[in-house]
């Protein structure tokens, strides 16, 4: 949950950053992937016979998408009222067949049904998220029966909210690593990933103190039921690193069934459990899968082009 009370009387402290760190961070970082890319690349794509003509033909290097993502989400505390949100998301991706290379490119909308944010307004953009990744296959780049693919990224995020400005965050970006594996129809995939924000100033006016520093794990498990339909079970653990040097936890649990009706059209149904791993007494942590206090339940539409 976002903190939405600001407390006026506090005063900023200015990090030693200077105001263009992100900017130069994101540059460097992309600069980086590409001369990876770049690196792997082989020299001519690879040829496809037509049993009919039997005439040589090239498959198109490089392959566009794009993905229109309608939320709705209900808050299940018995605690509170209902409380009803969700976003608009639109992916536009782009991969390289040849590299084994992807670029996904995320933009989106959030928005309150039920009440106003203390700024007045009930939604707000989101941060922009480009996510750049390189995969290798067992078989084509490596052998191996313990994994069938690993991959690495890189994330860059730049923040442009009135969230983001509360809290004087510029932008994030940092690395990324994960591996798949598949048994039948279960399939696993577990990712580390590390994020450095870029911050205006290091504490903000409510007196919290901003974290530079981010550490995820990420663990996938999605399972086919049928060819339709897949179980889906995320589990997410974060750690972040303030300023100070104090260290926060947190954890996102989700649960979905998701139903591809068409190759264009899917929906997926669920919920999602966010919350700080630190108990009340601020001295001992708990993980929990499932905390309906911090628990909502969402149902998506899924557009494909």
């Amino acid at each position: 949950m976002k903190d939405r009370q600001i407390d006026n009387s506090k005063r900023f402290t200015r990090t030693a950053e200077s105001d263009d760190s992100g900017v130069w961070g994101l540059f460097l970082l992309f600069i980086f992937f590409a001369l990876v890319v770049s690196a792997t690349a082989q020299a001519e794509t690879r040829p496809v016979a037509n049993a009919i003509t039997t005439k040589i033909v090239r498959e198109p290097r490089l392959k566009p998408s794009a993905e229109f993502v309608l939320d709705t989400a209900r808050t299940l505390s018995e605690n509170e009222s209902d409380s009803w949100s969700g976003f608009y998301q639109l992916n536009l991706g782009l991969a390289d067949k040849e590299t084994s290379s992807s670029a996904l490119l995320r933009l989106g909308y959030s928005r309150e049904y039920s009440y106003e944010r203390a700024d007045g307004t009930d939604g707000d953009f989101d941060n922009p998220r480009l996510d750049l990744r390189k995969s290798f296959k067992s078989g084509d780049h490596f052998k191996s029966t313990l994994i069938d693919e690993w991959a690495i990224g890189a994330r860059g995020i730049l923040g442009v909210s009135r969230e983001s400005k509360r809290r004087t965050y510029r932008g994030e970006f940092g690395p990324s690593i994960s591996v798949r594996k598949k048994w039948g129809r279960f399939e696993l995939i577990q990712a580390f990933r590390y994020g450095w924000r870029s911050y205006e100033y290091d504490i903000r006016m409510d007196g919290t103190v901003n974290s530079p520093h981010g550490f995820a794990s990420s663990t996938v498990a999605n399972l086919e039921l049928t060819e339709m339909i897949t179980l889906n079970g995320t589990f997410v653990y974060s750690h972040d690193i303030s300023f100070q040097g104090v260290g926060r936890s947190a954890e996102s649990t989700q649960f979905s069934l998701d139903c591809a009706w068409t190759k264009n059209f899917d929906t997926s149904i669920g919920f999602v459990t966010e919350r700080p791993t630190a108990e009340a007494d601020g001295q001992s942590e708990r993980m929990k899968f499932f905390d309906q206090d911090k628990a909502q339940a969402f149902f998506d539409l899924i557009l494909k082009i």
